[in-house]
């Protein structure tokens, strides 16, 4: 004979069972949740890059400091990239236009900042700081316009 002692326990665990079976099959993203969330992950990422490289003193270690946070861009840069094809239409153009006018806005950037290092700044890179602070504040003027428009 069943009892309300019994049949309590039995009733919890199978009352558990289908909540964590509903909690497993209502956690899935689809592919274009997953697609957007790794833009706004990589656009999060490339702004603390960005912050990064607008605050950089410019001093002997200037150049390597850079080149990391270039490195890192790049490497966001590329993670959009891979996730734009799943993204819905919508988002999918926004995404594209920001990515490619930023990507085409940075290399533009560092080629000019490269050419003022090249011409002495490697040695006295004080010597050329407003033309560096310059970059990185058209740098940070990009990244606003482009990448830093898009809606997370």
């Amino acid at each position: 004979m069943f009892t309300a002692v019994t049949i309590l326990p039995r009733v919890s665990s199978l009352l558990a069972i289908a909540i964590a079976g509903v909690l497993i099959a209502g956690c899935g993203e689809s592919e274009e949740e997953k697609a957007k969330a790794q833009v706004c992950h990589s656009r999060e990422q490339i702004n603390k890059s960005v912050t990064s490289l607008q605050t950089l003193p410019i001093n002997a270690s200037v150049v390597e400091t850079a080149k990391k946070d270039l490195s890192a861009i790049e490497s966001e840069l590329g993670k959009i990239r891979e996730a734009e094809p799943k993204l819905e239409p919508s988002i999918k153009s926004e995404v594209e236009t920001a990515q490619n006018t930023f990507k085409t806005e940075i290399v533009s950037i560092a080629a000019a900042a490269a050419k003022e290092l090249a011409n002495g700044g490697l040695t006295e890179p004080q010597k050329f700081a407003p033309e560096l602070k310059a970059a990185l504040d058209k740098l940070v003027g990009s990244y606003k316009t482009t990448i830093g428009n898009i809606k997370c």
